[in-house]
């Protein structure tokens, strides 16, 4: 390993811990994680949009969530993709929103890198939170950050059913590969997937300078979402600049003519 000295100390030249080949998909793989992710962060609040996320990129879904629909049976099924499941699906967009246009951490946000990425026991405490006003029969109040939003998302999800609850594991599990000495990292659905490919590279994470949409750069100068978008704001530009030289040259090229011809070009 490289070492670069300076006033006494020595910094390597890569990271200290590194990743292993697991934790890098084949290109074919990435491109569907960003292609989701996209789709994903650039869905609308309609349940249609909603509907044909879930028809594209089921496994997209960020957190597992069960509910006992056989009371002393033991049986459960998922509401993932139910629609009473759309506002804690929105809780993720928008936070993953706010992650995508600042990367600045929000000391009272709840949606945090952490949060998006399993690694954290928010979801938990809305449930306990939700379930509590659930009893009293209360709608949870707005609040000052965005947990208030979460629990009712959550509140949601068990007025629905009381037996709703997070399907463990759903938290990304950190494993270590002892003849490599390296760590391995288990993300638990595609959602993490991605959003951890995209947390190594945030350089990836763009706005399309033309139609604000979100998405993910493939190349480090990419400014566009695609090329309907950079061919568009190239034709603007050059009009834009046509229109303003142009004139200019146009008067030019007019007071230059012979007075004969200019006279000639009037009669027509």
């Amino acid at each position: 390993m490289t070492r670069h000295t300076n006033q006494g100390f020595w910094v390597p030249s890569s990271s200290t811990v590194r990743l292993s080949q697991w934790n890098h998909p084949a290109p074919r793989e990435q491109e569907r994680l960003w292609k989701g992710l996209e789709r994903f962060v650039n869905c609308e609040d309609s349940e249609n949009d909603y509907r044909a996320l879930r028809r594209s990129f089921p496994g997209f879904w960020p957190v597992e969530i069960k509910y006992q629909c056989s009371p002393g049976r033991g049986y459960t099924d998922i509401l993932d993709w139910h629609p009473v499941s759309h506002k804690l699906f929105l809780f993720y967009r928008d936070g993953l929103r706010n992650l995508w246009v600042n990367e600045q951490r929000h000391p009272f946000r709840v949606a945090s890198p952490e949060f998006l990425l399993g690694l954290s026991d928010s979801n938990q405490k809305a449930i306990e939170r939700a379930s509590k006003h659930r009893d009293e029969n209360r709608l949870p109040e707005q609040g000052t950050s965005d947990f208030g939003d979460l629990v009712r998302a959550w509140w949601e999800i068990l007025s629905y059913s009381p037996t709703g609850s997070i399907l463990l594991p759903n938290q990304i599990s950190l494993g270590m590969i002892w003849h490599m000495g390296d760590f391995h990292l288990s993300p638990a659905n595609d959602f993490q997937r991605a959003f951890y490919q995209l947390f190594r590279k945030g350089w990836r994470a763009r706005v399309c300078r033309r139609c604000k949409a979100y998405f993910v750069a493939r190349k480090p100068k990419q400014g566009f979402c695609g090329t309907a978008c950079s061919a568009g704001s190239r034709l603007a530009l050059n009009r834009k600049w046509w229109n303003r030289v142009g004139a200019k040259r146009r008067a030019a090229q007019a007071n230059t003519r012979p007075k004969k011809d200019r006279k000639r070009r009037r009669g027509r």
